[in-house]
């Protein structure tokens, strides 16, 4: 796995390491059981998201802040097997000059952003600089949607940061092209080469449905083939890979 050298893999791997939390705090939710904000952070909000995609109204992520970032962190689906088998390729405009975006995505991020956006709001009197948005497998999609939504709605001095993991597309080449206008958006994306969410939605989708759809950010590949579909995709994959517990390729 080749790391560019202006690629943080701390920051990348504290970032996984909410996003496994993020997972700790739905199964928590789902068992009607407490849970704590991880440790060092100042728990902000929790928030909750309904569409088709996520069955119910589910808890799907939180944010927290640490010194002057603000984290906003998104899990992915628990059966993303399924919902791979049964995605669609429809897309819904988005915010002006960020083109199209995958309809499914839309609907979830559309649930919670009203909740996301005000608790962003409410923290940026803290001194905030930095804010990190990042998020696995389906949750990568949302977060990728989310970053311009805070942007254009925030008008903030702050500084915007993607880090998505084993992301399917969420949305056109209008999309990724709004990110490749704005340079001062780091934003990267990290994925399995033996992963199959990351090749969905097809790049072109076919008939009936006839649209394109591209990848957003800086690709950072590692390849770990556990001859399993749900390994493959598992966020661990990539933690383990920055810990040694697999040979970088």
């Amino acid at each position: 796995m080749y790391l560019p050298t202006n690629f943080n893999s701390g920051i990348s791997l504290e970032l996984a390491e909410l996003i496994d939390e993020a997972y700790v705090m739905y199964k928590a939710a789902s068992n009607n059981q407490s849970w704590n904000y991880p440790a060092g952070y100042t728990g902000i909000a929790e928030f909750d998201a309904h569409a088709a995609a996520v069955a119910e109204d589910k808890r799907l992520g939180f944010i927290v802040k640490k010194g002057n970032n603000l984290y906003v962190v998104f899990r992915g689906t628990s059966n993303m097997a399924e919902w791979v088998s049964d995605v669609e390729a429809s897309q819904a405009s988005f915010i002006p000059g960020w083109g199209k975006i995958h309809v499914g995505f839309r609907d979830i991020f559309n649930s919670c952003k009203d909740n996301i956006l005000s608790s962003v709001q409410a923290s940026l009197k803290d001194d905030i600089t930095d804010i990190y948005i990042t998020g696995h497998s389906l949750g990568g999609a949302v977060a990728s949607i989310c970053l311009p939504y805070l942007k254009s709605n925030l008008k903030a001095n702050v500084i915007f940061h993607l880090f998505t993991f084993s992301s399917p597309r969420a949305g056109d080449k209008d999309f990724a092209n709004g990110y490749i206008a704005d340079p001062a958006i780091e934003k990267w994306r990290v994925f399995n080469t033996e992963d199959i969410v990351p090749t969905v939605p097809c790049a072109v989708s076919p008939l009936p449905f006839s649209g394109q759809y591209e990848h957003v950010g800086s690709p950072i590949a590692y390849s770990v083939q556990t001859g399993s579909l749900t390994d493959n995709h598992s966020l661990d994959r990539y933690t383990d890979l920055l810990n040694a517990k697999y040979s970088l390729n």
